[in-house]
């Protein structure tokens, strides 16, 4: 593996070959409040992380995972619907600005507990191409953003 910064280890394919494959896990930051009605960007960050944040390639300044190279990557995200609410609630995949995944929930009966809303896909990207997650609900209160990795996740890594 290369140690330099101007260069890279390749295998014969041209594909990136390291210890440290791309690969993170974050929970959110706390204090977000609410998801509303509208698509919100949801923060982030490595001090929450749960694995490592290997070879740098989730950005803390834009909240976002950067691909190192080109290829194909998974990416997970879980979040939380609100205990004692109704309504329905959204998870959000954007690639480059555009959403390309959705995975949503409705809830009908308000429960006394919280149930989970989940959103995995494997996707093609090239380098420099970033990955987001955004939330948006149907009245403003069902979507929850708690900190900490046992509440919310997302995660992902460099498949080939």
């Amino acid at each position: 593996d290369s140690t330099s910064s101007t260069t890279a280890d390749l295998n014969l394919q041209g594909r990136f070959r390291s210890t440290l494959h791309p690969a993170f896990s974050v929970a959110a930051n706390g204090g977000q409040g609410n998801i509303g009605t509208s698509d919100t960007k949801i923060l982030y960050s490595v001090p929450n992380v749960i694995g490592r944040n290997q070879s740098n390639c989730y950005d803390t300044t834009n909240h976002r995972f950067v691909a190192p190279v080109n290829g194909v990557y998974t990416f997970y995200a879980r979040h939380w619907f609100n205990n004692y609410q109704t309504g329905t609630i959204t998870l959000k995949f954007y690639r480059n600005g555009g959403q390309i995944k959705e995975s949503r929930m409705s809830i009908g009966t308000s429960a006394s507990d919280y149930n989970t809303v989940q959103l995995t896909t494997t996707v093609y990207l090239s380098a420099t191409n970033y990955i987001e997650v955004y939330g948006v609900s149907s009245t403003g209160s069902p979507f929850h953003v708690s900190s900490g990795s046992f509440h919310t996740e997302f995660s992902g890594y460099l498949v080939c």
